[in-house]
């Protein structure tokens, strides 16, 4: 029974992040950074070169390969976001509060986030 959820998960799984996944393109800026092959880069991180090379070429990661991703990730020094969406601390918002409100027996998630200032 745990296989099938795990498998119907994996089959329904999707990135809900509003901005366009850049996993390859960070990929290829990080590696021309480091003046380095995709295939050193596969061999240091323990990810299959041909799963390296398929998220380089636009291909999402899946549910199964996340551990690879991880390893990438810290290898990297690279935050989910950094590495999937290209986003840096400086393009992130700071929180200022999260939380939930409730009305009428619905419960709502309240985010205020400091973008910035006007100018």
């Amino acid at each position: 029974m745990k296989k099938e959820i795990e498998e119907d998960f994996e089959e329904d799984f999707e990135f809900t992040h509003e901005g366009e996944i850049s996993l390859g393109k960070v990929i290829v800026k990080e590696l021309q950074k480091r003046n380095m092959s995709a295939s050193s880069l596969a061999k240091e991180c323990k990810v299959p070169v041909t799963t390296l090379h398929n998220w380089m070429n636009g291909i999402k990661p899946s549910t199964s390969s996340m551990k690879y991703v991880k390893a990438l990730a810290s290898y990297l020094h690279l935050s989910l976001d950094e590495l999937f969406f290209g986003i840096t601390k400086k393009d992130k918002a700071e929180v200022i509060y999260r939380g939930t409100y409730s009305d009428q027996g619905i419960v709502y998630r309240v985010t205020i986030e400091k973008l910035g200032s006007e100018n």
